[in-house]
């Protein structure tokens, strides 16, 4: 009788491993993207940022945007106000009243979600490349010439960029970039062994006839979140080889952490909220996988509180093949986006990583478009 919990947490350990052994082989077969020698520019690009209330960052992103080497004859940037209620939209007219060579507009819009500003935007865009990314992030130099070499490929009508957080500081900052760099790998593995297609609203692009070829939003505009996560499932539905992944450290788009665990927390269930409403079943599985391991560390470490001698062993064997596959996972992302220093906080956040996703998961399950913002 007392094998059963043994028995359990062995299979629960060997499948986590096996999961991100085959994240780790997909990442290492996956090619790293380089812009071709013989690369021009040609396309029209449409740069969509949409925020709400963003006045501490936003000037920030403009001035990052404005410095893109892309030629500035093919670019054009839209600023999508989602009924901002701060100073935002007087500090992006003042800037671009500083700047008259920038071809960037700003958009006032009512309160109605990121989806629907994203919406309005396509609508009045006349790229026919769209770009997405966030009011807190500072995209480099060459992102938009690395983000259209990679759409202008045969057959890709998404591309999903890379995104890391800068400026970390502490326990709560790095626990929050390992766990976006574990994310990073393994939506750039899913998608290279097309296992499953996920992607960060913070650094996205499609063609525009191709949002517009599968009906953009529609189906999903009443879930809080997901303006990159349904969008390319749906345009993989329809071209299954047009998503690609743009692996390059270069090309990864810089953005902030969440400021207080409130705000993270809120962020997390708003994200966790979409899941089950995705189409696609490997993701829902792996999602499972890695809760459900959570869950089990956690209750093998209750138990080992009344009966060490029945939980002991279950329990030391799952957190342990848990946190050896994260660190050889996580160390291999962090050396490529050249985050090395987060590895010094892995046990510490790895440990909180457990009773994170076993309650942010639990939490998001019973989440509600009610109960949580649209941002």
């Amino acid at each position: 009788m007392h094998t059963t919990p043994l028995y359990i947490a062995s299979l629960i350990a060997l499948a986590y491993v096996l999961l991100l052994c085959w994240y780790g082989w997909g990442w290492i077969k996956m090619p790293v993207f380089a812009l071709p020698p013989e690369y021009v520019p040609t396309q029209n690009i449409t740069v969509l940022v949409p925020f709400f209330n963003e006045e501490g960052c936003i000037v920030d992103c403009l001035t990052a945007l404005h410095r893109n080497d892309y030629p500035k004859a093919l670019t054009e940037i839209l600023l999508l106000d989602d009924g901002s209620t701060d100073r935002t939209a007087d500090l992006v007219l003042a800037w671009i009243a500083a700047h008259p060579d920038a071809n960037i507009k700003l958009l006032k819009l009512p309160r109605a979600g990121k989806k629907a500003a994203i919406t309005a935007g396509i609508k009045a865009a006349n790229g026919t490349y769209i770009v997405c990314t966030d009011a807190d992030c500072t995209p480099p130099t060459q992102w938009l010439s690395w983000v259209a070499a990679a759409l202008a490929q045969p057959s890709v009508q998404l591309v999903a960029g890379p995104v890391v957080f800068k400026a970390e500081r502490g326990l709560m900052d790095w626990f929050q970039s390992l766990d976006l760099l574990g994310l990073m790998g393994i939506t750039g593995s899913g998608i290279y062994l097309q296992w499953q297609r996920m992607a960060n609203g913070a650094n996205l692009a499609y063609k525009k006839d191709a949002f517009e070829a599968v009906g953009g939003f529609e189906g999903n505009a009443h879930i809080a979140s997901g303006d990159d996560l349904f969008l390319v499932q749906k345009i993989a539905a329809r071209w299954p080889n047009g998503i690609f992944f743009l692996k390059n450290h270069h090309a990864a788009v810089p953005t902030r952490t969440m400021p207080s665990l409130k705000k993270f927390v809120r962020q997390r269930i708003r994200w966790g909220s979409k899941n089950a409403a995705l189409p696609e079943w490997p993701v829902r599985l792996s999602l499972l996988l890695v809760f459900l391991t959570c869950w089990v560390i956690l209750l093998l470490a209750i138990g080992t509180c009344f009966h060490p001698t029945i939980y002991q062993l279950p329990c030391a064997i799952v957190l342990s093949a848990k946190l050896f596959a994260d660190y050889l996972f996580l160390n291999m992302m962090s050396r490529f986006f050249q985050k090395t220093t987060a590895m010094r906080w892995f046990l510490p956040a790895q440990l909180g990583h457990i009773v994170y996703i076993a309650c942010i998961g639990f939490a998001s399950l019973w989440a509600t478009p009610k109960s949580i913002s649209n941002w």
